[in-house]
């Protein structure tokens, strides 16, 4: 199992930052294609928002914030929101996109899951896309961390890509051609990331995650026929619908858990190799003795 370099890391992601989409503010790179990047705007806010309150007197942190537009969902409905990231070159694209918006209440800071802002608590913490570049020792002094500066009935939410595989997995590879650092990840089960945080304290609540079949439908077309505007005007439709149908699917409690990870690993087989990686919702708040 290889080990990750997080100033690589931040080298690769420094390299790749014009790929963000101007109109869903998710990193083309991250998501695959345009369409899919449309239908991630439309559910995770729904998802996400479905499992937490937010209201207007709350203080967020939201580590990774990439190019900021959970940042800017969390400052559109909390009081302040502080968002950090490794790479300077994303962090200025999210602060010129939050200037664009006329939003004020965010703070953007550079730094690494080890310079997590002090002296200040946060009512939630929102961890989005981070852990897959830790090592296992670099997990547990963010956990640590995120212990100390959560406040006493605050929530920690993990949007992380987990393996549905049963076991780990690390990955090194170069991702685009050119003069692109190489790229790193290593993908755990939701039970590690669970018992890493549980370590600290910490208490797993609940999750979620989409099931992207529209998607992995329009990716089994042939380009002459996906490319074209009535195709991708016709599933930006069908993915309005899905995304009103798909959290009724997750509130039914005999689909939560086992069934739906079968439909979302189907739904991905249709078109990736890493079809056992999925983006999860992982929620957690401070254990509470009786």
């Amino acid at each position: 199992m290889g080990d990750i370099d997080l100033s690589r890391m931040e080298k690769y992601w420094d390299s790749i930052e014009n790929v963000s989409d101007p109109e869903t503010f998710i990193s083309v790179a991250d998501s695959g294609d345009k369409l899919y990047a449309f239908y991630r705007r439309l559910s995770e806010p729904r998802h996400l928002f479905s499992k937490i309150k937010v209201t207007s007197d709350m203080d967020i942190l939201d580590v990774g914030t990439g190019t900021g537009r959970w940042a800017m969902d969390f400052a559109l409905r909390g009081k302040h929101v502080t968002a950090t990231d490794i790479s300077q070159k994303v962090l200025d694209i999210a602060k010129q996109k939050s200037e664009d918006m006329g939003i004020k209440n965010i703070e953007f800071l550079k730094g690494s899951c080890h310079e997590l802002p002090e002296g200040k608590q946060f009512d939630i913490i929102h961890v989005g896309g981070v852990l897959t570049y830790l090592n296992d020792q670099d997990i547990k002094i963010f956990a640590d961390r995120c212990k100390k500066i959560l406040k006493k009935e605050g929530k920690l939410i993990l949007r992380e890509s987990v393996s549905l595989s049963g076991e780990r997995f690390f990955i090194s590879s170069k991702k685009y051609e050119g003069n692109i650092p190489e790229y790193e990840a290593l993908y755990r089960t939701p039970d590690e990331l669970k018992q890493f945080f549980s370590d600290f304290n910490l208490e797993y609540e609940s999750y979620t995650f989409p099931v992207n079949l529209p998607v992995s439908l329009y990716r089994k077309l042939p380009p002459s026929i996906a490319d074209s505007r009535f195709i991708q005007d016709l599933f930006k439709l069908i993915l309005r619908g899905w995304v009103i149908i798909e959290p009724l699917l997750l509130s039914i409690p005999s689909l939560q858990e086992g069934r739906l990870q079968r439909a979302s690993k189907i739904s991905d087989k249709l078109t990736y190799q890493f079809f056992f990686i999925y983006k999860q919702v992982s929620l957690f708040a401070e254990k509470t003795t009786p």
